[in-house]
C-alpha cells in the first residue's frame, strides 16, 4: 500500500473532495507494443519505475475508495487545420497519428487499455 506523506502535517485530505487525477495517461506512452511515442520515453519510463507506480497509485486509490480522474488529450482532425503552424514536436506527432482520434466519441483502440 502507497503512504501518502508531506512536510505540512497542518494539510489534511478531504476524503469526499479528495481524487487522484491523471493527466494525458495513455497507451500511446505506455504500452510497448502499440504505444508510437513508448520508443522515444522508454528508457525514461523504466529508469522511474513509471508503469508499477502508476499500478500502485491505482490500486491504492481503488482500495481506500478514492475517485480516479483520467484526463486524456486527443488530436483530432480539426486540429491539423489550425492557422498556427505546429512546432516541431506537434508536427511529428501528426505525422505519426498519436493520440488521434475521428471525433470526441470515437471508442476505437480502447480495447485492452488499462
Amino acid at each position: 500500500m502507497f503512504v501518502f506523506s508531506h512536510r505540512n502535517p497542518e494539510m489534511q485530505l478531504d476524503k469526499p473532495r479528495t481524487a487522484l487525477v491523471l493527466a494525458d495517461v495513455q497507451n500511446e506512452f505506455l504500452d510497448e507494443k502499440v504505444g508510437k511515442y513508448y520508443p522515444l520515453i522508454e528508457e525514461a519510463l523504466k529508469k522511474r519505475n513509471v508503469i508499477a507506480n502508476l499500478d500502485k497509485l491505482l490500486s491504492t486509490a481503488q482500495q481506500l475508495a478514492y475517485y480516479v480522474i483520467h484526463s486524456p488529450h486527443w488530436y483530432y482532425p480539426t486540429d491539423g487545420q489550425w492557422n498556427v503552424p505546429p512546432g516541431a514536436i506537434a508536427d511529428y506527432l501528426i505525422q505519426i497519428g498519436f493520440v488521434g482520434r475521428k471525433d470526441q466519441v470515437d471508442l476505437e483502440g480502447f480495447h485492452g487499455s488499462r
